[in-house]
């Protein structure tokens, strides 16, 4: 209850006990035990009924700053609320930035991981009656590659080559004993980070030093063992 109210109601409380009390002198003493039931009923009801009064306004005053109270609690819980949902589209966008920063640096690190066998040119030796033998001159400007095979195509007779291993822009030769054909050759090899990786290349060797290429070229698993696989 405000000061000034309750100094109101004690004023006024005050004030009309001294009106009970001069009411009380000029009307006489009460005598029987109903008269001053009667005497206090009458004077203590405007008492009861001021202080009904001051206490209903002070109720008033408390619901007041009781709904205010609710509606700033309100406000603060709606812009808690809005910086949460701020924070998690940071948190978000954040997220997001960095999942493509890391999916960049993984493209980046396969691509510099994969290889990338070119043959560069194709020679031959011919020796008297004997079959030339062409020398097929690659280089990786790649990942470098370990545990490789070349194999030929599977209607082939030539043998295949092992290498173990063929770092970057380092020259791979693979010669050939055999008469001009055109021939299919496949490659099997594991990257520094373990993968498996097939190629496919096609030379055309011809004792007329008509020759060219075709690959390499990445080819899948399945494409590499139809290759190989006897017919």
């Amino acid at each position: 209850m405000s000061k000034f109210r309750t100094a109101l109601g004690v004023a006024l409380s005050i004030a009309w006990i001294v009106v009970a009390y001069f009411i009380y002198d000029g009307s006489g003493r009460p005598e029987k035990g109903n008269e001053w039931g009667d005497y206090f009923a009458g004077m203590c009801s405007p008492l009861a009924f001021l202080w009904l009064v001051l206490g209903y306004w002070q109720q008033g005053d408390e619901l007041k700053h009781s709904t205010e109270a609710l509606r700033l609690q309100a406000e603060e819980l709606k812009a808690s609320v809005e910086q949460q949902s701020q924070l998690v589209k940071i948190e978000r966008d954040l997220f997001a930035h960095e999942l493509e920063k890391s999916q960049a640096r993984e493209r980046e690190a396969i691509f510099a991981d994969t290889p990338r066998p070119t043959i560069e040119s194709i020679g031959m030796t011919t020796g008297g009656s004997r079959p030339p033998i062409f020398h097929v001159n690659m280089r990786n400007f790649g990942g470098a590659m370990g545990a490789i095979s070349i194999v030929p195509e599977a209607n082939e007779t030539w043998k295949g080559r092992d290498f173990s291993v063929w770092d970057k822009k380092d020259p791979l030769q693979l010669d050939v004993h055999m008469p001009g054909v055109s021939l299919h050759i496949y490659m099997k090899a594991s990257t520094n980070m373990g993968r498996d990786v097939f190629f496919g290349a096609e030379v055309f060797l011809d004792a007329a030093k008509r020759t060219g290429w075709r690959g390499w070229k990445e080819i899948s698993a399945d494409d590499f063992l139809r290759g190989i696989a006897p017919r």
